[in-house]
């Protein structure tokens, strides 16, 4: 394993902003409720303000913390798994890929992540690691080791691509030995 990491620590970050706002929100709900109607229990508030903001945050950070970018000596990988839900693993190996791509626009170069587009021949289409923190790093990392894997993998593609011409042309180049 070469590289292996979690997205960027502000998709929790952001993720997490939309259930403080609405934390906030029942806490403003709550204020009114205590103003007009009166105060009840403290635990009837706590319930209230609590049961849906504290599942729903512990949900996302699980989930942010389920999810790998990974870079071995022979794939790239992403792992995206949402609990209870559904896994996902999308890999390719390093000597399929064809090109890495990456974003970074304003934001991702002051929080230092960015969006990689790795590009591969074949059935797996293209893999993305967004938010991808260190995002020059991987780029670097999967094209020094995709290089190696396609020079390491060409004298495996020569041979089974002859072996396969022989099968189609019906060639049997077999052995002739000398009768003497």
């Amino acid at each position: 394993m070469l590289l292996q990491t979690r997205r960027h620590w502000v998709v929790l970050v952001r993720n997490l902003s939309g259930v403080a706002i609405f934390f906030l929100l029942l806490v403003v709900v709550d204020y009114v409720v205590d103003r007009v109607i009166g105060s009840p229990p403290w635990w009837v508030q706590a319930i209230f303000i609590l049961t849906i903001p504290l599942p729903l945050a512990l949900w996302i950070v699980f989930d942010y913390l389920n999810d790998y970018y990974i870079v071995t000596s022979r794939r790239v990988a992403r792992r995206d798994k949402v609990i209870l839900i559904s896994e996902k693993l999308s890999s390719a190996p390093l000597d399929k890929v064809q090109e890495v791509r990456s974003d970074r626009r304003f934001w991702a170069r002051l929080f230092g992540y960015g969006h990689l587009r790795i590009a591969t021949a074949g059935t797996w289409g293209e893999i993305r690691f967004e938010f991808a923190p260190r995002s020059q790093e991987f780029v670097s990392i999967i094209q020094a080791e995709s290089t190696r894997a396609k020079i390491a993998a060409a004298p495996e593609n020569q041979e089974a691509i002859r072996r396969q011409l022989q099968d189609r042309l019906h060639l049997g180049l077999e052995e002739r030995v000398d009768r003497r």
